[in-house]
């Protein structure tokens, strides 16, 4: 699983994120954009979200 958060979010913080990384088992990956706020991921630098995404497919699942 793919976990993709905002350092400054105000609705889910940061800690809850890290729980749910270490109870997950299987292939996972976290990656925390330090500027972006709830759901801000994505718009504050696309590109580096969207080859975090492309990143994660390519390495675990298979065509």
């Amino acid at each position: 699983m793919l976990l993709i958060h905002g350092e400054q979010d105000e609705v889910v913080p940061v800690k809850d994120v890290d729980v749910l990384y270490r109870a997950l088992q299987g292939p996972k990956q976290r990656y925390v954009d330090p500027t972006a706020n709830h759901v801000q991921a994505y718009s504050n630098d696309s590109e580096r979200y969207w080859q975090t995404v492309s990143d994660f497919l390519e390495e675990h699942v298979k065509a």
